[in-house]
């Protein structure tokens, strides 16, 4: 037998997940677990997450211009349990009100940021976990930049707790 400390970093490396899987079906992270091979993403979703970057630079931009001070864009941030460790890139750290925030940048078409302004994060799950993963790592407030494709609008929402606890992803 190998020495136990190999066989604990051989499986912690075979649990880490992408923060942005936390909200991802629980068949799907066991299936990963299990060792299945994830597809690659789609033509579309490569698009989708290129445009996502053009308009993180955009909204960014935007809040320096009103005054707010953006650092430690794409920052590796860890959530470890004892069990898995969840690795992510956030945004940033914003500088509001002379507190720093986690800063979650979301980029919309027209529909699903109407919806974003009628429900929050409450019909988007995904969203929700992510960034929760984040703010329980960094121990922040959040500082949620939601931005219409459309029309350029942004919509700021300042989250005090995460929307859901550490334990409440350790558990799912």
């Amino acid at each position: 037998h190998p020495p136990t400390f190999e066989r604990e970093s051989v499986y912690r490396m075979l649990s880490m997940y992408r923060m942005s899987e936390v909200g991802m079906c629980p068949r799907a992270l066991c299936a990963k677990q299990l060792g299945y091979e994830v597809l690659p993403d789609s033509e579309e979703a490569l698009l989708i997450m290129e445009e996502s970057s053009i308009h993180e630079h955009l909204v960014i931009a935007k809040l320096g211009a009103g005054g707010l001070f953006v650092s430690d864009r794409q920052r590796a941030v860890e959530l470890s349990s004892p069990l898995f460790t969840l690795q992510g890139h956030i945004d940033g750290i914003v500088h509001y009100n002379g507190t720093p925030h986690l800063l979650e940048i979301k980029a919309l078409g027209k529909l699903r940021f109407a919806q974003f302004l009628r429900d929050g994060l409450s019909t988007f799950p995904q969203y929700a976990w992510q960034v929760s993963g984040y703010a329980n790592a960094l121990q922040l407030p959040i500082m949620l930049a939601v931005k219409s494709r459309d029309n350029g609008q942004i919509h700021k929402t300042i989250l005090t707790e995460p929307p859901m606890t550490t334990q409440s992803i350790i558990d799912r």
